[in-house]
């Protein structure tokens, strides 16, 4: 692809100038162009799944986005959309939130956050709040340290997570 900018052919050049001109550099070219699609195709995915309504509404304290795009911040290892409060209780725990628009993703963890792979903040609320007492206040308008409480209950200790083994364990939603 190189060549027609170049005078030479191969026979003038020396064989390794040759490869690298001709074949080595548009292999990079063209290897950078397809990872520039495959990241567009991601985050377009991951725009689409934030817009869900499900995935407006954090994951963890019920903030609702104020944006038509939903949350920014996206948590893989548990599969969730939160607000900017949850994702700075996140990370004092050393837990990893990535920006949707300043990270990069691989196709997997995309797809992690679809609904048939169990992520998203629908799953997160029945798998997370399965046993809460609906009378506890969400953190919503608190002080950086009681959304911190909040979480390290919620994800480091597991205190209303969904238990399958416990016969009084019930879900989200049930009227139990």
């Amino acid at each position: 692809p190189f060549s027609y900018f170049l005078c030479f052919d191969k026979k003038e050049l020396d064989p390794m100038i040759y490869y690298i001109i001709n074949i080595l550099i548009p292999t990079i070219i063209n290897t950078n162009d397809d990872k520039i699609m495959s990241d567009k195709k991601l985050l377009k995915t991951l725009n689409k799944l934030r817009k869900l309504d499900a995935n407006k509404e954090c994951a963890s304290c019920n903030a609702v986005s104020e944006s038509p795009l939903g949350f920014m911040n996206v948590v893989p290892v548990y599969k969730i959309f939160v607000c900017n409060m949850c994702k700075s209780a996140l990370q004092s725990f050393s837990v990893r939130v990535k920006s949707t628009s300043q990270s990069t993703f691989e196709a997997d963890e995309v797809d992690s956050f679809k609904d048939k792979y169990g992520g998203g903040n629908k799953n997160a609320r029945i798998h997370w709040y399965a046993n809460l007492d609906r009378d506890m206040p969400d953190p919503i308008n608190s002080n950086l340290s009681e959304y911190k409480r909040f979480i390290e209950m919620t994800f480091l200790e597991g205190r209303w997570k969904y238990d399958s083994s416990n016969g009084n364990s019930r879900r989200v939603g049930s009227s139990n």
